[in-house]
């Protein structure tokens, strides 16, 4: 005679029965495995950094003469990004690229003096690619993550903590903001001087960014 117990499980103890035993059991297993890592059963999602025609990037300082300015509206990256009920739920990826001519002041002999000092002939781009993040608590909609990251200028890299401020929009894109004052000869820059030394900048900079990703 045999016996039966239900599980939508009706499993019987006779050989055939017992195999059936074992697949529920590893069904069972699989799914509280997905219950304790909630992750494992979610799929990360890739975003690009939307050229949208304002500033994206600035690094500022100051000078003997004057603070100044200089901007990007182009910028190259991406970043991986696991998103539920419209909140971050952790980055597991991200980077720029950022050419060094496409940061402009309103001052041509500026910028060229700016460039120069960052060696953009031998070195065109600035780099970031993200190490590591963690998540804090939200506060409303916002989150604040804190970053470790690998920041190249000038053919320099130098390891930089950055808190990013971020938010999944509506309309399902991904605003992150944050800024970091460096100093440009952590970078072996030696901060330009321009009117033929009359105007010298300082050693520190601010870089700061506001970037939009979409999918």
């Amino acid at each position: 005679m045999s016996y039966s117990i239900c599980p939508g499980y009706l499993l019987y103890f006779s050989q055939p029965g017992f195999k059936h035993l074992k697949a529920c059991f590893l069904t069972v297993m699989v799914f509280a495995i997905g219950l304790l890592n909630p992750e494992t059963s979610l799929s990360q999602s890739s975003y690009k950094i939307f050229n949208s025609g304002t500033d994206q990037i600035k690094l500022s300082g100051t000078s003997t003469l004057h603070d100044w300015t200089m901007a990007s509206q182009s910028v190259n990256g991406q970043g991986q990004f696991i998103i539920t009920n419209n909140m971050i739920g952790s980055i597991t990826g991200l980077n720029f690229i950022l050419q060094v001519q496409n940061l402009k002041s309103n001052d041509n002999a500026m910028d060229h003096n700016a460039w120069k000092a960052l060696k953009y002939e031998q070195f065109p781009n600035i780099l970031y690619k993200l190490k590591k993040s963690q998540i804090k608590p939200a506060s409303g909609n916002q989150q604040s993550i804190l970053t470790l990251g690998e920041l190249t200028i000038a053919g320099v890299a130098k390891e930089i903590s950055m808190e990013v401020t971020c938010l999944v929009k509506a309309d399902k894109t991904i605003s992150c903001k944050g800024s970091k004052k460096l100093n440009m000869t952590d970078f072996q820059v030696e901060p330009p001087s321009f009117l033929m030394g009359a105007m010298k900048t300082g050693n520190e900079i601010e870089l700061q960014f506001d970037l939009i990703l979409k999918q």
